[in-house]
């Protein structure tokens, strides 16, 4: 149900937001640029490439990886004494 309406465009974010009675935002606040940018440097530094995204440890995983999967992560982090 959540991708049944296909990738979101500028028009169905603005018909969500009327929906549920959200006013939009401009992000023209000169402090919001800079979170956004501080935010998207350190997705590229981590080797962001979407979402969801983990850090595990010192472990980067770009994917949904699954239960079983972040598991063993974490538990490797935890033996490592990363985690």
């Amino acid at each position: 149900a959540l991708f049944a309406a296909g990738r979101p465009t500028p028009q169905s974010i603005a018909d969500v937001a009327n929906r549920f009675g959200i006013a939009p935002q401009q992000a023209s606040d000169p402090a919001i640029e800079a979170e956004l940018q501080q935010n998207m440097a350190l997705a590229s530094q981590l080797g962001a490439t979407g979402t969801p995204m983990f850090v595990v440890g010192d472990q980067v995983i770009n994917s949904a990886a699954g239960y079983a999967a972040l598991k063993a992560a974490v538990d490797a982090a935890r033996t490592n004494g990363k985690g």
